[in-house]
């Protein structure tokens, strides 16, 4: 298993593609800033071990971060937060409806992708942008704070934000079709 800091951008390149095989966990929290265009291709399994947050002031920037997993995306259960407690860190200029902070920012392509079990402290789980995946597993709980009179709030959270598809690179964006003719 390899563990990962995040990756570092290359000066005057406008992405980075980084690749590994075998499985990968991410190590500590990971920021995406204006000039972070991070494209990370995993043959294997991915934890994420931290958050992945785009800071508030950055929130029009080009920052983006997608991971492409050949396996299953697994989310540490330390991940998240507490409903009753969530910040209100910006607010939507379209509407009145308020935008939490979120755990994880990026675009998540898997054969899997499992929330992880919460726990007493970090039970929501928010993620902002896409999760593209066969096979969903919502594995949280916010039984502990229902007790409490929280039943409005989901155990997990996913906001979709269009500013990434704008962002994403175009060898992303295009598909690739092959036609040929076969002979009768």
């Amino acid at each position: 298993m390899t563990t990962k800091s995040k990756p570092s951008m290359v000066a005057g390149k406008k992405y980075m593609i980084y690749t590994a095989s075998g499985d990968v966990t991410t190590s500590g929290d990971w920021t995406i800033l204006d000039n972070d265009a991070l494209i990370i291709i995993i043959d294997g399994n991915l934890t994420i071990n931290g958050t992945i947050t785009k800071p508030k002031d950055h929130e029009n920037s080009k920052g983006l971060i997608v991971f492409v997993v050949n396996g299953t995306i697994s989310v540490a259960s330390s991940i998240g937060s507490v409903p009753s407690l969530v910040v209100i860190a910006a607010t939507d200029p379209r509407s009145t409806f308020p935008v939490p902070a979120e755990n994880l920012y990026g675009v998540f392509v898997s054969k899997a992708f499992k929330t992880g079990v919460s726990n007493a402290t970090t039970p929501r789980l928010i993620v902002r942008g896409s999760v593209i995946t066969d096979k969903l597993t919502l594995e949280r709980d916010n039984a502990v704070f229902n007790e409490k009179g929280n039943s409005q709030e989901s155990s997990e959270l996913f906001i979709y934000d269009p500013q990434l598809l704008i962002t994403l690179p175009d060898v992303l964006k295009t598909r690739q079709y092959r036609w040929e003719e076969v002979v009768p």
